[in-house]
């Protein structure tokens, strides 16, 4: 059996006929669920930053969240910050977000993408807010208050508020509360619930629809979609996307990201029926709560032990608190003295 490449590109194979001669056949395409990923996974910690938090891919960032604002605000440019604020007081813990940016009114953007479900959300996100507002703040006496302009915006990979199935984008904002008159417009906050509504293809006609798509099913894609070929910002977003155009040190980051991503979902469904048969056996739901515990420290102790990520990317990435981080890799350090 005999191969080659036709004119039109297609990988064909020669198989002899009964008289001889050789048959054209073209080899069959891909598989549907290819287990071989073509575009970067944008939800992962590495994708958000890689697609959205460079200022070589503001383009995509700033038509983002035009399509989430929908005239509210017009960005026409962006510029990426540190996004690591210290925050106020002695110890200053630090606020870390996945995107910091301004745009040309001066107006900032707070961006994090949560992949699960945490204790506090709301508190933790109003607490971001007020650590920028703070720290962007004028120092000194003579400052009036005048506060800059602030939209937090969370993108999550699941359903927060499911008893609303019609709306998936939410706005939040300081309002009185019998009437919706808005006290300031400058702190808000939107919340994205990216699962929530699924439109085929053949459906999308906002850019918003086109980015939901896309955040939905980019891990999965093989090739463009026809609704986005003739959009040249979506081919170059496609063309960023590639894998195969990833530098040898970003792939092995993505791919100890998406192992770091399947360990812990692997540990943590472990622990959790782990902690289901204890908590039956013993009558009580702790062993639940003792799985989680469990499968959060395990992941943290391999991050900290494999990854070369600093406790600070790991609690982050993990969403556990940084001073547990940093005992468990005390422990670790105590440990390895002791071995010593």
């Amino acid at each position: 059996m005999n191969m080659y490449i036709s004119s039109g590109g297609t990988l064909c194979l020669n198989e002899p006929s009964k008289s001889g001669r050789y048959i054209k056949q073209p080899q069959k395409p891909p598989s549907k669920h290819s287990e071989k990923e073509i575009y970067i996974n944008p939800l992962t910690d590495f994708g958000w930053k890689k697609l959205f938090g460079t200022q070589t891919t503001t383009k995509y960032l700033i038509s983002l969240l035009n399509s989430i604002l929908e005239g509210k605000e017009v960005i026409t440019e962006i510029t990426i910050k540190s996004a690591e604020i210290q925050g106020p007081g002695v110890k200053k813990r630090k606020a870390i977000y996945d995107i910091l940016c301004v745009d040309q009114n001066g107006t900032y953007y707070q961006i994090e993408m949560q992949r699960e479900k945490q204790n506090n959300y709301w508190d933790r996100l109003i607490y971001y807010q007020q650590t920028l507002g703070a720290e962007l703040g004028i120092k000194g006496r003579d400052w009036d208050y005048d506060v800059v302009k602030i939209y937090t915006i969370s993108f999550v990979d699941f359903n927060l508020r499911p008893e609303i199935t019609a709306r998936n984008i939410h706005q939040v904002g300081n309002c009185y509360f019998l009437d919706p008159m808005q006290v300031t417009e400058k702190n808000n906050i939107i919340l994205v619930e990216i699962p929530k509504i699924r439109k085929p293809e053949h459906e999308l006609k906002t850019m918003l629809d086109n980015w939901i798509f896309l955040l939905q099913n980019m891990k999965a894609l093989e090739k463009i979609p026809a609704a986005f070929k003739g959009i040249k910002l979506f081919r170059d977003f496609f063309k960023a996307s590639l894998i195969f155009n990833l530098t040898t040190e970003e792939r092995m980051i993505y791919n100890d990201g998406l192992k770091a991503e399947r360990d812990y979902n692997n540990l943590m469904n472990t622990k959790l029926q782990e902690g289901e048969r204890i908590g039956e056996k013993k009558g009580e739901k702790k062993g639940e709560r003792k799985g989680e515990r469990n499968a959060r420290k395990a992941l943290i102790m391999s991050l900290l032990r494999n990854s070369g990520h600093t406790p600070e990317e790991i609690a982050n990435f993990t969403n556990v608190n940084l001073q547990i981080v940093k005992q468990i890799n005390k422990e670790l350090q105590k440990v390895s003295t002791a071995e010593a």
